[in-house]
């Protein structure tokens, strides 16, 4: 992976290694931000309130969407993508699949509530995550009561309905303001002004006269000489540094 390339739009950079730090020659230095496929948390790279939002409103619809196994499935998937956005980037097809996926378990748990009304009603016996039901007669004539409450299992229903919808809208919001398309611009300008730094190539020091000889003009072999020696007492004296 080449580091040149990370800060395209549609690509990701890592922040964890930017910032400021002392150079062995003196004086501060700027790191270079290091390339990753994913950003670091600290990156956010969706700092939107719509999709801050959308990413904890999955987290609520996907604890109550368990009901039936259709809509944990469903639910399991558009959560994950949805919080694997806290830290990565997704791709607009990702994220639009996350909306696909998010209403599509808005309308199975819409059916499920209305199935269990409407196909529940007078059951003694249901089991609300395969969506199986039963009534036994004998059961109800000796305990008289029933045991499946399908109005309240109706209503968890319609209520993890309501959040995979509000879900889905959030995300299509995000997708078709330009949100999304401005947050990949601002992140790529951030990381743009990051500097490349490399080598910092050490200073010649100035050549120095002995004392009382400051005016005294050296002959051009005396004066490389000195060079010389002074070069490499200074390159042994940072070396140390």
């Amino acid at each position: 992976m080449s580091d040149r390339n990370c800060c395209k739009p549609g690509s990701c950079c890592c922040c964890e290694n930017g910032g400021i730090e002392r150079s062995p020659y003196g004086g501060d230095v700027k790191r270079r931000s290091i390339c990753c496929d994913c950003c670091c948390k600290s990156c956010l790279p969706y700092d939107d309130a719509y999709m801050i939002t959308a990413q904890f409103l999955s987290i609520l619809a996907f604890l109550v969407s368990w009901i039936w196994y259709v809509t944990f499935i469903l639910g399991a998937a558009a959560m994950i993508i949805l919080q694997v956005a806290w830290c990565c980037r997704v791709g607009r097809a990702g994220l639009i699949w996350t909306v696909v996926i998010s209403g599509l378990a808005s309308v199975g748990c819409f059916v499920a509530g209305t199935l269990m009304i409407l196909t529940w009603d007078g059951d003694t016996w249901c089991d609300v995550f395969t969506m199986q039901s039963s009534f036994d007669g004998s059961w109800y004539e000796y305990y008289q009561s029933d045991s499946c409450n399908e109005g309240a299992w109706a209503a968890v229903a319609f209520v993890a309905g309501v959040l995979w919808a509000a879900t889905g809208t959030y995300v299509m919001i995000f997708l078709v303001s330009g949100r999304h398309a401005r947050s990949l611009d601002v992140r790529s300008e951030q990381h743009e002004h990051d500097v490349d730094v490399g080598v910092i190539p050490l200073p010649i020091p100035p050549h120095v006269p002995p004392p009382g000889q400051s005016n005294r003009r050296l002959s051009p072999s005396t004066a490389e000489e000195t060079d010389i020696v002074l070069n490499d007492g200074y390159q042994e004296l940072m070396a140390k540094v």
